[in-house]
C-alpha cells in the first residue's frame, strides 16, 4: 500500500538503504549461490533452515532473459541489473520465508537450552500459517518430538480481541502509565481468570 500511495517515500527509503550499504553502515548479508540446474539442492539447503542470508539460483551467463510483462499496478524490485523482476507476491513470499527462517532458528536454539520436551506445541494465529506450521512440524520430526497443533478452524489470532479491549477502554479515565496485565478482563467486575498459575 505504501509503495502505491507514497512512491516517493518508498524511493527515498531505498536510496537511504543503498547509501548506508555503500558507506558500510549496513553490511550485506551472506549469499549462498547455486547453479540453476542445482535448484533441488538449493531448496533442500533452505529446508534445513540453518542458513543465514540469501540463497540465490544463478542463471547461466548465456541464458536469455525471460520476457516478463511489467504491470502499472504492481510493485517490482529489480536486483542484479535487469535480470530479475519481482512482484508483490514474490516480495511477500520472501518475507514469509525470512520470518519462518527466524522462527525455526530461534526455536531450535531454545530447544538446545532446555531439557528436551516430549512435544512441540504451536497455537494461535501463527499456527494457521501453513509455512510456519509445516516448518515447525519438520523441526519437531527432526528433533524426534511429537508435533501438536489445533485444527486450523481453531487457530485464531487474538489481535482483534486486543484491539477490541483497547476500544472498550478508549476515552476512559485510565492514565497511560498503567501496568498492563495478562488476561485483562473487559469487565472490571468479572471474576479473576486463572491460568498457568497466574491470577489476573
Amino acid at each position: 500500500d505504501h509503495a502505491r500511495d507514497t512512491p516517493g517515500l518508498v524511493g527515498a527509503t531505498f536510496r537511504r538503504v543503498l547509501a548506508d550499504i555503500a558507506a558500510g553502515a549496513l553490511p550485506l548479508l551472506p549469499c549462498t549461490t547455486f547453479a540453476l540446474a542445482s535448484a533441488p539442492d538449493a531448496f533442500r539447503y533452505m529446508a534445513q533452515a540453518r542458513h543465514t542470508g540469501r540463497v540465490v539460483l544463478r542463471h547461466p551467463v548465456d541464458a536469455q532473459p525471460l520476457a516478463a510483462p511489467v504491470r502499472g499496478d504492481a510493485l517490482y524490485v529489480v536486483t542484479g541489473g535487469t535480470r530479475g523482476l519481482y512482484a508483490d507476491a514474490d516480495i511477500a513470499a520472501s518475507f514469509q520465508l525470512a520470518a519462518v527462517d527466524c522462527i525455526i532458528d530461534r526455536t531450535r536454539k531454545a530447544l538446545d537450552l532446555i531439557d528436551r520436551p516430549s512435544a512441540l506445541v504451536v497455537a494461535g494465529g501463527v499456527a494457521a500459517n501453513q509455512a510456519v506450521r509445516g516448518a515447525l512440524e519438520a523441526l519437531a520430526r527432526e528433533q524426534g518430538m511429537a508435533f501438536v497443533a489445533p485444527p486450523l478452524a481453531l487457530c485464531t489470532d487474538n489481535a482483534a480481541m486486543i484491539a477490541w479491549a483497547g476500544i472498550e477502554r478508549l476515552g476512559q479515565s485510565d492514565p497511560l502509565d498503567f501496568v498492563a496485565r495478562p488476561r485483562w478482563p473487559l469487565d472490571p467486575d468479572a471474576a479473576a481468570a486463572r491460568g498457568a498459575g497466574v491470577k489476573a
